[in-house]
Formats: C-alpha cells, sequence, structure tokens
C-alpha cells in the first residue's frame, strides 16, 4: 500500500513539474539563440560581447575595447539592431516619464553627444503600450548607465 502510493505521488509530481521544466528549457533556448544573433550583429561590427543583458524582447551588450554599445529590440513583427560608439558621447542620464498616478510610462537612457549639432540618442528600455508589464526594468536601466558611464 505504502509503494503504490509513493509511486502515484511521484508520477503527480512529476506532471506537475513536467510544464515548469519545459517552459524553463524553451526560455533558456529563446535566450541562447538572441545572444547568438546579438553576437553575431556585434562581429560584423568586428566587435566582441564583454558583457550583455536581455529582458522581454530587449537585449544590450557592450564592447569595453571598442568602446561600443550594442541594443538589439526582437519583436514578433521585425529585429531591429543599433550601435553606438562611446567615445562620441559625453554624458548618459536615466528618462523616466511618469503619469499622474506616478505609473512609469517610459524608460530610457538618453546618450549626450560632444557634437552640438548632433541630437541627443534615447535608449527605450520600457515603453508601457508595448510592454505589459514593468518587471526589473529600473533596476537594469540604473546598472547599464554606470556600465556606460564608466566607459564615457
Amino acid at each position: 500500500m505504502d509503494t503504490s502510493t509513493t509511486i502515484i505521488g511521484l508520477i503527480l509530481v512529476l506532471f506537475c513539474a513536467l510544464p515548469f521544466v519545459l517552459m524553463a528549457k524553451k526560455s533558456a533556448e529563446k535566450r541562447k539563440i538572441k545572444m547568438q544573433t546579438l553576437t553575431n550583429y556585434v562581429q560584423k561590427n568586428n566587435g566582441s560581447v564583454h558583457q550583455h543583458e536581455f529582458w522581454n524582447q530587449i537585449g544590450i551588450a557592450i564592447d569595453t575595447t571598442n568602446k561600443m554599445l550594442y541594443f538589439s529590440n526582437n519583436t514578433q513583427e521585425i529585429d531591429s539592431y543599433q550601435a553606438f560608439y562611446l567615445k562620441d558621447y559625453k554624458t548618459c542620464t536615466i528618462v523616466k516619464s511618469e503619469d499622474n498616478t506616478k505609473a512609469i510610462n517610459k524608460l530610457e537612457l538618453q546618450l549626450n553627444p560632444f557634437d552640438k549639432t548632433k541630437q541627443d540618442t534615447f535608449i527605450k528600455f520600457y515603453e508601457r503600450g508595448k510592454s505589459l508589464l514593468i518587471a526589473n526594468e529600473l533596476e537594469i536601466i540604473q546598472k547599464w548607465e554606470t556600465i556606460i558611464k564608466e566607459q564615457l
């Protein structure tokens, strides 16, 4: 009786845990594909990834040797990649847009160029209409502001 109860319990645990294991595996595969795609883009620009981070459909990487910042936004419709030569910028600041209820509408990094004839560059980390929920984007943007400031 105890053996059959134990076997049934183990089978039930396996059936309950299986969806979580499969979701974690699929998520890891997606992250690996995103990383490989971003790495390929960086290598096309004769760079290498020294530090990177992914969240939702967005990825960011830095090449500290060549002072390059890479940003990717991979949606279902389009994959976009941007490269920024950090030696062209003097400052980096966080721009946080809130509504009347103090809910965050937008989080961006603002890169200010040395050349006053060029416009500031904005890198969107979060936008309310495009992402359902804000998760850890505030922590990520603060971390990357520090990383970029160290390279400027």
